[in-house]
């Protein structure tokens, strides 16, 4: 069985105030990274999306503010490299 923990204070604190769906230009600002690799890491699974209007070329695609803090989360737990 796969284990989540929640993320740390810090994060929620920074999503708090973000609907509980945020457009992809929003989440792509907020992540700081284009909407392109927004778009990548949907399709390749990294990060989980939610289809507005059913069927596929609609646009109308979200991010639950719930991934962005797993994302940030997961991010700040990776160990950093230094050049």
């Amino acid at each position: 069985m796969k284990r989540t923990s929640m993320p740390p204070a810090w994060v929620e604190d920074a999503i708090r105030d973000l609907p509980g769906l945020v457009s992809t230009d929003a989440a792509a600002e907020f992540l700081g990274v284009s909407t392109r690799t927004l778009a990548r890491w949907a399709r390749t699974g990294r990060l989980r999306t939610v289809r507005l209007t059913p069927g596929p070329g609609s646009g109308r695609v979200r991010v639950p503010r719930a991934e962005l803090a797993r994302l940030i989360a997961e991010a700040s737990s990776a160990p950093h490299v230094s050049a």
